[in-house]
């Protein structure tokens, strides 16, 4: 006699579940970016200011990675979504040293970095963007 205890596997989610996952993932670390990027440029710009930055950022992209690995991804979509998190992972790490840095020259050096990162992110973000039939975004989107 079979045990009623039996699970039920999960469902493959849709492409279109994915793309509604994914998305608000994205749009949460976007428009976070977006207001720390709004207060930096309102402040006096001093290394503490570029510091909470970098802070802000790091945080942002913390919870994106953390989202977006929750999300059952599954085919090639689960291929794009790693490519994703690596780049991600590398901006993370990045605004995480900017935000501890005690000079320009260390914040700077740390900062082009997470630019980096982002401008590789971007692109990868994009092909996975198309793969899930959302239209992509510019430079500093995902």
């Amino acid at each position: 006699m079979p045990s009623a205890n039996l699970a039920t596997p999960a469902l493959t989610p849709t492409v279109a579940q994915l793309a509604a996952a994914y998305l608000e993932a994205a749009t949460s670390v976007n428009r976070a970016n977006d207001a720390a990027i709004a207060t930096w440029q309102k402040s006096a710009r001093t290394l503490i200011d570029a510091t909470r930055l970098a802070q802000a950022c790091a945080s942002a992209e913390l919870a994106f990675l953390r989202a977006v690995q929750k999300i059952p991804w599954s085919g090639d979509s689960g291929n794009l979504a790693r490519r994703v998190l690596t780049h991600d992972n590398q901006r993370y790490v990045s605004c995480r040293s900017a935000m501890e840095s005690g000079t320009w020259v260390d914040f700077d050096v740390d900062w082009s970095q997470a630019d980096t990162a982002n401008t590789a992110g971007s692109v990868a973000a994009n092909e996975l963007r198309i793969a899930l039939g959302l239209p992509p975004v510019p430079q500093m989107g995902r």
